[in-house]
C-alpha cells in the first residue's frame, strides 16, 4: 500500500498522537502513537538512515553531517500547509488503533513499514525516505508541544531501559 498523505494530532485526553493517513484508493487508516512508539520510530529511522550513510562514507562524521543536511533539506521542502483529505473507506474502522510494534525495511528506493497493532493484526505500507523523515519530524514537533521531552526519553532508553533494537542485515526492527 502506498501512502498519499498523512496527518498527526496530539490528544490531550489520551496523551497520544493520532496518525491518520490516506492511500491512493481513498482509504483512511488511523493509529495511536504512544511516547514509546514515537521514540522507537525516531530511533529506527535514524539508525537505518545512519547505517546506509555509514556504508557509503568511510568517515562517520561525514555521514552524520550529510544526515543532518538531508533532514534540513526535507524540512524546508515539506508541505505542512495543504489540508488533509480524509478517506471515504476505513478498512480498520473509524477509530484509531494502538500501535504496539513496528518494523522498517529498506526496499529499493522505498521504506517498507509494518505496524503491529493491539488488535493482533499487522498493516504494511511503503514510504519514500523523504516522507518517512517528514513523518518523524511531524511526530517530533507534536511531541514537543505535548511536553514529552523525547530527547531525554531517548537518552534514558539507551542508558536505563535497554530496549532491544535489532538490525538484521538492512532490516531494523523493534520487538
Amino acid at each position: 500500500m502506498s501512502i498519499h498523505q498523512f496527518n498527526c494530532t496530539w490528544s490531550n485526553k489520551e496523551d497520544r498522537i493520532e496518525l491518520r493517513f490516506n492511500a491512493s484508493e481513498k482509504e483512511e487508516f488511523s493509529f495511536w502513537f504512544t511516547r514509546f512508539m514515537t521514540v522507537q520510530l525516531k530511533r529506527l529511522t535514524e539508525a537505518m538512515i545512519g547505517d546506509e550513510l555509514n556504508k557509503r562514507y568511510e568517515n562517520n562524521r561525514t555521514a552524520s553531517v550529510i544526515q543532518e543536511f538531508q533532514k534540513e533539506n526535507i524540512k524546508s521542502s515539506s508541505d505542512f500547509k495543504t489540508d488533509y483529505e480524509g478517506g471515504d473507506k476505513h478498512p480498520l474502522g473509524p477509530d484509531p488503533i494502538l500501535l504496539i510494534g513496528l518494523t522498517l525495511t529498506p526496499k529499493d528506493n522505498l521504506i517498507a513499514i509494518e505496524f503491529q497493532l493491539e488488535t493482533q493484526t499487522n498493516i504494511n505500507f511503503q514510504l519514500s525516505q523523504e516522507m518517512l523523515i517528514s513523518l518523524v519530524m511531524l511526530l517530533e514537533t507534536l511531541s514537543g508541544k505535548a511536553g514529552w521531552c523525547l530527547d531525554q526519553v531517548i537518552a534514558a532508553s539507551f542508558e536505563e531501559f535497554d530496549t532491544p533494537i535489532h538490525l538484521e542485515g538492512n532490516k531494523p526492527a523493534i520487538h
